[in-house]
This record gives C-alpha cells, structure tokens and sequence, in this order.
C-alpha cells in the first residue's frame, strides 16, 4: 500500500483553501501544481468541500495564489538529472489560475 500524496503546502483563509501538491512528469522532471476549494456545511450539516466558488470568493483566491507563488518561488523543487539548469520550472495551473483572476479583476 502506498502512502498517500500529501501537499507541500496548504494555504487557507476562511472557507477557501489552495494546495500546492509536488509532482513529476514522465522525464523525471519535478514540479508544482495548486488545487483551490471552498468547504462549506451542506443540508445536513455535514462538511462539504468543493471547487465552486462564488464571485466573493475571488479575492480571497487571488490572496491566497499570491502567498502560493510567493512560496514556490522560495521553495523551488528539486532539480533532477534530465533537467537542464536552463529550463523553466513548469507551474502551468498556477499561471493559469493567476492569469485567469487578473483578468476577471481587470474588468
């Protein structure tokens, strides 16, 4: 039995919270990716989490990937043999999801 992933990062501000998980691709090539959530009590009462967030929501997240890019610029994965000392470190979701709220906060 494996043991289970678990992020080198988490970071959380009332209800939102954003990951940062380590990974690797194929080449052996080591990276971040972020995974954001909102935890809420459903009809029950029971907690929930899900990816849904509502437009109040969006600074919160835009805090939160702030402090995440702060951290994974100062915490830089581990470098691997194939990897060239040239090569960007890929963050593609990151990027993604920061380009993505500065848009929506550009309107």
């Amino acid at each position: 039995m494996t043991t289970p992933v678990q992020p080198a990062k988490r970071f959380r501000l009332g209800s939102i919270q954003l990951n940062v998980w380590p990974n690797r691709d194929r080449a052996g090539r080591s990276y971040y990716t972020a995974t954001i959530g909102r935890s809420y009590r459903d009809d029950k009462g029971k907690w929930s989490d899900t990816g849904s967030l509502r437009p109040s929501d969006l600074p919160v997240v835009r805090s939160l990937t702030a402090k995440a890019l702060d951290w994974i610029t100062a915490n830089p994965v581990e470098a691997t043999p194939e990897k060239q000392d040239n090569e960007p470190e890929p963050e593609p979701a990151l990027m993604a999801l920061l380009a993505c709220i500065e848009r929506q906060f550009a309107r």
